[in-house]
C-alpha cells in the first residue's frame, strides 16, 4: 500500500509553482511585447500561452480536488473528471509544440507533416480514451479525485 504525501508537501508544491511563475513573468511580458500586434500573435506565442496557462489550470484543479475539504458525493460526481480533461488538453498542447518543432526541423516536408498529424490524431484518441474510460469518483476525507474502475477477471 502506498503512503499519501505529507500535507506539508501538498501545500509547498503550489507555493513553489507560484514562485516559479512570478520569477518568469517579466520574460513572459517581454515575449508579449515582442509580438508585432497583440491581436495577431505568432504561433509560438499562442502555444506558449496555452502550455503555460493550461498547466496552471491543471495544477489548480488537481490540487483543489486533493486539498479541498468541502466535497459532497454529488459535487464530487460533477468534479472528478475535470482534472483528467485538463491533463489531456495539456498533453495535446505539448504534443503540438513538439510536432511544430519537428515539422520545422524536417524543413516542412509534406510527408513528415502528414505523419505527424496522423500520429497526433491517433495518440490523442488514445489519450482521451485512457484518461476518461472507466473513471469513478473517489471521495476520501471529503477530498475528490478519480480512479480507474477495477475490471473483473
Amino acid at each position: 500500500m502506498s503512503e499519501s504525501p505529507s500535507p506539508v508537501l501538498l501545500y509547498l508544491l503550489p507555493c513553489s509553482s507560484t514562485l516559479s511563475y512570478l520569477i518568469t513573468l517579466p520574460a513572459e511580458l517581454r515575449f508579449y511585447k515582442s509580438q508585432s500586434t497583440i491581436f495577431r500573435p505568432s504561433l509560438g506565442c499562442v502555444l506558449f500561452i496555452l502550455i503555460r496557462y493550461v498547466s496552471i489550470i491543471v495544477m489548480v484543479v488537481s490540487n483543489y480536488g486533493n486539498l479541498a475539504t468541502s466535497f459532497t458525493v454529488e459535487s464530487c460526481n460533477h468534479y472528478y473528471l475535470v482534472a483528467p480533461v485538463f491533463k489531456v488538453l495539456q498533453t495535446m498542447v505539448s504534443q503540438i509544440i513538439l510536432g511544430v518543432r519537428t515539422f520545422n526541423i524536417a524543413r516542412r516536408q509534406r510527408a513528415v507533416g502528414i505523419i505527424l498529424a496522423t500520429a497526433f490524431v491517433v495518440t490523442t484518441v488514445f489519450e482521451w480514451f485512457t484518461n476518461m474510460y472507466n473513471r469513478v469518483p473517489v471521495l476520501a476525507n471529503v477530498s475528490c479525485t478519480d480512479a480507474i474502475l477495477p475490471t473483473r477477471n
